[in-house]
């Protein structure tokens, strides 16, 4: 099972995902990655995936941003496939060889479509419908107040490197961006979406995680024994 922890930077992704792995021996996290691992998995992906692979990197290209100029276009351009696009291939190939363990994509193919539009942009529904298929989503979050505190806790603001001017119109689009892709979610059957708020303990957020996969299973083994 691939399940995919989606939300904003500071909503908690790596600390809960890291308590699911606590909680259950079947839980396998996709992320971190060796650096030569990520670049292994994330060649095997191209090599494997070649149309998923050439449409989200068409995706980076046109989409990578509006806001930027022509000078640190090509560098926003760069860091985004560094950052994000090859630790996402990486983790998508990592799950193609565990897959009958369940598998957590910490930042994995919408929260890439999420980081690739820059800009709200009508196309953005039909991104995500190319997308490879993850079977569950869990959409997490929790108050701006409460990101930001975490980011600044541990220093990680990753945009503000693009300057000030670049920064505050990319975090009003991200929210415009983000509904359409919870809406997106939200009207289509696969993959199954969860959204719950993160202000809750760590441990809290897991054992409610691990409550909606094991709903899950168990209707997919019952949707299965029905075809049978």
């Amino acid at each position: 099972m691939l399940v995919e922890l989606y939300g904003f930077a500071g909503v908690g992704k790596t600390t809960i995902s890291k308590e699911l792995a606590k909680r259950n021996p079947r839980v396998l996290l996709l992320y971190p990655l060796r650096k030569s691992e990520k670049l292994l998995l994330a060649g095997l992906f191209m090599v494997l995936h070649p149309i998923h692979t050439l449409r989200i990197l068409r995706g980076l290209v046109r989409y990578a941003d509006t806001l930027q100029t022509n000078t640190t276009r090509p560098r926003l351009i760069y860091w985004k496939f560094r950052s994000l696009g090859l630790k996402t291939f990486a983790q998508y190939q990592k799950y193609c060889f565990n897959k009958k363990r369940i598998c957590i994509m910490d930042e994995g193919f919408y929260n890439l479509a999420l980081s690739l539009f820059d800009t709200p942009s009508r196309n953005l529904p039909a991104f995500l419908s190319l997308l490879p298929r993850t079977h569950v989503v869990i959409n997490m979050k929790s108050s701006e107040k409460t990101r930001h505190a975490r980011m600044r806790k541990r220093n990680h603001f990753p945009r503000e490197v693009f300057g000030k001017e670049y920064y505050e119109p990319w975090r009003k689009n991200q929210l415009i961006s983000n509904n359409v892709i919870e809406s997106y979610l939200a009207q289509n059957r696969s993959p199954q979406l969860v959204s719950l708020s993160t202000n809750q303990s760590a441990a809290k957020t897991a054992q409610r995680i691990m409550a909606s996969l094991d709903s899950y299973s168990h209707d997919r083994s019952r949707r299965s024994a029905k075809r049978c």
